[in-house]
């Protein structure tokens, strides 16, 4: 279990905070004070930097100042954000909801700084960074902010000098300042591309130009289920990396949309910074349920999500793929909660999947197959 995965859980799984506002122990405003301090320790743990040399020393004093900015930034940030939060409640939140709605909207500020772009010179950076072979093998236990500039650290100098630049732009324009709407989530997103990308080559009908790269073939080829939920972290940074690289040279790809995919494939899930690593192995083994999910109820997650399954001539379900999702979550506000928007995708479509098929219209178009929207409301009452 890499670093990456397990910084986040493991200060908000902290049970002695838990239990101190579940029991009032911080009464008269102290409250605020105690999530401001495990905030500002989420903060510091995941923009810690690396001292075994895996970052140069140029990149490392850049990560180090951008780092201080981005802490000092958020002395003032984290209490704005409580006293926000206190005055859009219609009845004063409890200690335990308060603590809940401030873990979610960082947990999204996280998401968003994956997502952002520092400027078209920056994404160029990035896309180059990204066509070199093996990168995410070397990110291993390196905090969110290391494995940013570990990633963008063997580009020529021009190149990294742009990315540093749009890296630190990113984090001084964003986290709380109004901006402007992320970009819309790719459908199909790069994790269906690839899981499609995979079946194929399992049947041999794929072609790609660019090898999948061994341990992957081994994990995801000869594995019965072959899904990338089974992978860890540097295993799903490079399919997803395998993948961009494959998509580039393909005609009508446009390297901005390919590089959005891979952001959005890569942007850390709430699941991911809330979740500690044994309820992450859990969520991950438990078969699939129409319930509402227990994740989703914690953090008050609500939303309308519209699936499309498609039906063969015979009445057989096909295929099941998203089409739109539209997601709320408390204490998220003035944005999308991007680090929440999947949170309820196992159960819907795990509830598409439940309903009954029929046979479609005599004279079907498409070769017999037939295509149907469903909508599923997800309200906690």
């Amino acid at each position: 279990m890499t670093r990456l995965r397990t910084i986040c859980a493991g200060l908000l799984g902290s049970m002695w905070l838990s239990f101190a506002l579940a029991q009032g122990g911080a009464a008269n405003g102290g409250e605020d004070q105690q999530i401001i301090d495990a905030l500002r320790r989420w903060a510091a743990d995941i923009l810690v930097l690396p001292t075994d040399g895996r970052l140069d020393p140029e990149m490392h004093r850049a990560g180090t100042e951008m780092a201080q900015e981005h802490r000092a930034r958020l002395e003032s940030l984290l209490p704005q954000w409580l006293a926000e939060e206190r005055a859009s409640s219609t009845a004063p939140p409890s200690p335990g909801e308060l603590w809940a709605r401030s873990r979610a909207r960082f947990a999204n500020e996280i998401a968003l700084w994956f997502l952002a772009s520092g400027g078209p010179a920056h994404d160029a950076a990035w896309i180059e960074a990204l066509q070199q072979p093996g990168i995410c093998s070397s990110t291993a236990n390196l905090t969110w902010l290391g494995w940013r500039l570990r990633m963008l650290q063997h580009l020529p100098a021009a190149e990294r000098s742009a990315a540093l630049a749009g890296e630190r732009r990113i984090l001084q324009e964003g986290w709380g300042a109004t901006r402007s709407p992320p970009p819309a989530r790719p459908i199909p997103s790069q994790e269906e591309q690839v899981q499609r990308a995979i079946a194929e080559l399992k049947s041999g009908d794929h072609r790609v130009g660019i090898a999948l790269p061994p341990v992957l073939a081994e994990r995801l080829l000869s594995n019965e289920d072959g899904k990338l939920a089974s992978l860890d972290w540097l295993e799903r940074c490079a399919a997803h990396q395998w993948s961009l690289r494959a998509r580039l040279p393909e005609p009508g790809v446009r390297r901005d949309e390919a590089l959005l995919a891979y952001r959005y494939a890569m942007m850390p899930l709430a699941q991911q910074s809330l979740l500690s690593p044994e309820d992450l192995k859990e969520l991950a083994s438990a078969p699939p349920s129409a319930e509402y999910p227990k994740f989703a109820r914690q953090f008050v997650v609500e939303g309308q999500i519209t699936v499309e399954r498609e039906v063969d001539a015979s009445g057989r379900l096909l295929n099941v793929a998203f089409v739109k999702r539209v997601v709320s979550v408390a204490g998220i506000r003035g944005v999308r909660p991007v680090a929440f928007e999947t949170a309820l995708d196992d159960a819907s479509l795990a509830r598409a999947t439940d309903l009954p098929t029929t046979k479609p219209a005599t004279d079907p178009l498409d070769g017999g197959r037939k295509r149907q929207r469903v909508e599923f409301k997800w309200r906690l009452e």
